[in-house]
């Protein structure tokens, strides 16, 4: 059995949903009627001012549309546009035809040979590029990847040989520079979200590190000149004369 205040809850519920309706069904009634009042209100006060400006009451009937007009049968006239038609390409067709599709790249196409040893014999064969390093003779290395290579002492010289193609010849010294103090990690902290963007912080962060060599040059040249004013003093101060 539930306790008594359970039920006593219980019944407090029902008590407020029932006045909850008949709130709203009293509500409802009341517009109800003030609608139908002002409804009444108006038919009288229509049919007033038809009895004084003298009219009769007349029932309102609105006029039919007219119809639209028959659509014509006659049918209309096919543009004739000129038919443009491009040369017949044999090579198009060939490379339609025998292209590996998608999960055969690991079948026979031509004298027992595969897609990916057709690709490794192009790849092989392709000329070197002049002035690169073996590592990077065959394909033109992504810059990020130059900036990944920095890490590694086994790859950082040839890393360094091609970016410095990619700069200008102004900032060779900063980047050298970079590599004798701590392997290239002021020139992987100019990486930005595209090649572009990372190409242009280079020149900034060489004329900082300038910047930074000529402050400290004068304050090594003010600290020997500071050096040197305190060892032309008397050791004992200005009374060491007397």
């Amino acid at each position: 059995m539930k306790p008594n205040t359970d039920i006593a809850e219980h019944e407090r519920r029902k008590k407020r949903r029932a006045d909850y309706w008949l709130r709203l069904w009293l509500n409802d009634l009341r517009r109800r009627q003030m609608k139908g009042k002002r409804h009444r209100r108006r038919k009288w006060l229509l049919a007033l001012m038809l009895i004084i400006f003298g009219q009769i009451a007349r029932p309102f009937a609105m006029t039919p549309p007219q119809p639209l007009p028959a659509p014509s049968l006659k049918p209309r006239p096919l543009m004739k546009k000129p038919t443009r038609r491009k040369a017949f390409d044999l090579q198009e067709h060939v490379d339609r035809d025998y292209a590996p599709r998608t999960g055969e790249q690991a079948e026979e196409l031509f004298d027992g040979l595969t897609s990916r040893d057709i690709s490794q014999i192009r790849y092989e064969a392709r000329p070197v590029i002049p002035g690169l390093p073996e590592r990077y003779g065959k394909e033109w290395p992504h810059l990020f990847t130059l900036l990944d290579h920095l890490q590694y002492p086994f790859a950082r010289q040839d890393a360094i040989t091609v970016i410095k193609k990619m700069v200008s010849p102004a900032i060779h010294d900063w980047i050298d520079s970079s590599v004798e103090e701590d392997g290239g990690k002021a020139i992987r902290r100019c990486r930005s979200k595209s090649p572009e963007e990372t190409l242009a912080a280079m020149p900034r962060a060489a004329s900082q590190w300038r910047e930074q060599l000529r402050r400290d040059a004068e304050q090594r040249r003010l600290d020997a000149e500071e050096e040197q004013k305190n060892s032309s003093k008397p050791p004992n101060g200005p009374q060491g004369n007397l």
